[in-house]
């Protein structure tokens, strides 16, 4: 992305790519004046007015100004405005040191420094609440250490801060933690719904701030403090139950900056964070007593019902952990969209052997290319319920039947989902992921699937909607591409 031509960084290129197009436009136009009656001239401004053409078409789509498809006007927020109350105590020739998000402002100054390198800078300003380029608890003891190290407080307000190396205030004033808390009316909730815990907490919902084509997701927890110091957890899971991000590796700055021993009965504090998240993935959030086991939580039907997708409940409460909307990416830079259970196969079809079950692939992956790890979710029918807890395998193999990489794995679609739990006659879904040889050549391959008994190796008697039983099925064939050409396809159903 950072060599793509559309960002600052291939600024350097633009003079050669300009010598080189007027050299071939004039080679172009010579040879082109040569096969028919046009004078180079004529030759050239055809030539020309075609390469205007196919730029002005390309900026429709993807350009910066107000006729681009990229444009996307600012939003200036009381807190952006805010800013301009910590720049003006900072004298003109002054070296400073900031945050990542706040240096374009200070571009006009001859030393600027991007924390965590102070150089020689002799005022430090730091916006907790933005874009870092820091881990919140890198910047935070950085923040204190020059503060105790006689580095003086200016001013601090909704989570900026400025210090300056001459001396200044010794503590941090509260309206430093304003950045923490919304009211009521500033609520912007993608998924609402009232969540208890012991001593009044309450978890409200979240927002998400999708940058497509980044691919970076921020998660915003909406949660009221009560009286008993509840500690949050905030994490992501992809759907074979593996935790792609959360709140001890990364944790929101306002939970860093204010724990929750300090959080004031009533009020509503905001978490935010900002996560690279795979292709398939579901939030969580738990809250721990001080001596680390979850609190038990409960969801109160009668307060607010759950958000409904295709007439199913998209959170629940398990083993003391508040599940929320299931979320999908279904390609590269596509917008999430909530996951979709529906199924993706004729019902009619899905009559299981006896004894066994049906099989499908629910949600293919999006794009295959050699070496590329990628997920994809299990769609399984049973016409009664098992007793044992079987193994879900899922073998990827060439067309001479080689196994070339597999995944074996207890069933979790999130969390654990183990056989004995599947409910009878209705669909249940199990997430996988595998990762493709990095010498793998291009050409067709095939996803085999199945159930087995880890005791005994037996395996479960499985189908294809409407096809015959066997002790393993072979589902969509997948296709793979050059890592260096379209990235993938997806095989048609044979």
């Amino acid at each position: 992305a950072q060599w793509s031509g559309e960002l600052h960084y291939s600024a350097p290129l633009v003079p050669y790519f300009m010598l080189a197009a007027t050299a071939g436009l004039t080679r172009l136009a010579v040879w082109w004046s040569r096969r028919s009656r046009l004078t180079p001239a004529a030759a050239a401004n055809r030539i020309a007015l075609l390469a205007l053409a196919v730029a002005l078409g390309y900026h429709l789509r993807a350009g910066w100004t107000p006729l681009g498809g990229n444009l996307r006007w600012p939003e200036v927020t009381p807190h952006a405005r805010l800013l301009n109350r910590f720049l003006q105590p900072i004298p003109a020739n002054a070296p400073v040191a900031a945050t990542t998000a706040l240096v374009p402002h200070l571009s006009h100054r001859q030393f600027i420094y991007t924390l965590p390198n102070l150089g020689r800078a002799e005022w430090v300003l730091a916006d907790v609440s933005g874009t870092t380029d820091m881990h919140p608890a890198a910047l935070q003891q950085q923040l204190l250490r020059l503060i105790k190290d006689g580095w003086g407080v200016i001013d601090a307000a909704d989570g900026y801060i400025l210090l300056s190396v001459k001396g200044g205030a010794t503590t941090i004033p509260d309206s430093f933690y304003d950045f923490a808390f919304v009211s009521p009316d500033e609520l912007e909730l993608d998924q609402s719904l009232t969540a208890e815990w012991p001593g009044g907490l309450r978890y409200l919902g979240y927002r998400l701030d999708d940058q497509p084509k980044w691919g970076l997701t921020r998660i915003t927890h909406y949660v009221q403090a009560g009286d008993l110091p509840l500690s949050p957890y905030f994490f992501v899971v992809t759907a074979d139950g593996q935790i792609a991000d959360d709140s001890v590796l990364r944790p929101p700055p306002a939970l860093q900056w204010l724990p929750p021993e300090d959080w004031p009965p009533g009020k509503i504090l905001a978490f935010s964070s900002a996560w690279f998240l795979p292709d398939i993935w579901r939030p969580a959030v738990a809250f721990a007593r001080p001596d680390g086991t979850l609190a038990p939580a409960r969801v109160p039907g009668k307060r607010l019902a759950p958000d409904q997708v295709n007439g199913r409940s998209v959170w629940e409460v398990r083993d003391n952990t508040l599940w929320l909307q299931p979320w999908h990416r279904p390609r590269p830079a596509a917008a999430l969209r909530p996951l979709d259970d529906n199924i993706a196969v004729d019902p009619r079809n899905l009559r299981p052997p006896d004894g066994g079950a049906t099989v499908w692939l629910q949600t293919p992956p999006p794009t295959l290319r050699p070496g590329q790890t990628f997920s994809f979710r299990l769609g399984w029918y049973l016409d009664h319920p098992l007793s044992k807890p079987y193994t879900v395998f899922v073998h990827f193999l060439d067309r001479e039947g080689r196994r070339l990489t597999q995944h074996d794995t207890p069933p979790f679609h999130f969390y654990t989902l183990p056989t004995t739990d599947w409910p009878a006659r209705q669909p249940v879904y199990t997430g996988h992921t595998l990762t493709l040889p990095e010498d793998l050549a291009p050409g067709r391959y095939d996803l085999m699937v199945g159930l087995y008994d880890p005791g005994s190796g037996e395996r479960l008697s499985v189908a294809r909607p409407g096809a015959q039983a066997a002790d393993a099925v072979l589902l969509r064939p997948l296709r793979v591409r050059r890592g260096d050409g379209p990235v993938a396809t997806l095989g048609a159903t044979p």
